[in-house]
């Protein structure tokens, strides 16, 4: 699940590393993260929109 607020989660959707099939991990994305993850502009035949 990716939580996109800053607010904390909801108690049933808390968890301890040990609970399910192969454990959980928690990460923060941050703006890199994001940035890292674009495509090149342009793709093909299409750009992304100038104010973007």
């Amino acid at each position: 699940m990716v939580n996109p607020s800053n607010s904390q989660l909801a108690g049933d959707l808390r968890g301890e590393a040990s609970h399910g099939a192969g454990g959980h991990w928690w990460y923060q994305l941050k703006r890199a993260d994001f940035l890292a993850c674009q495509l090149p502009d342009p793709v093909g035949t299409i750009a992304k929109p100038a104010d973007w």
